[in-house]
């Protein structure tokens, strides 16, 4: 969906940022996506092409949260 998204096992969150999820299949809209940052992608296997959002959130939440060797994306503030 996005061709300049980070890999998901690529982020560590830092402090004074806001996490966008978009919706399954689409991502996020136009207006949404202007206004960030970074975008981040889930990688997907087995002709998987979208996640419903409690999971892709869920799995988001988790990888970020176990990540010890990752970039770090910080916000502006």
């Amino acid at each position: 969906l996005y061709p300049y998204a980070c890999v998901l096992r690529d982020v560590r969150l830092s402090s004074g940022m806001v996490v966008l999820f978009g919706s399954e299949g689409y991502g996020l809209e136009e207006p949404w996506k202007a206004i960030c940052n970074h975008q981040v992608t889930l990688p997907m296997q087995g002709g998987v092409d979208s996640l419903n959002i409690a999971v892709a959130s869920g799995i988001f939440l988790h990888q970020v949260s176990q990540s010890q060797n990752s970039i770090s994306i910080r916000g502006n503030g």
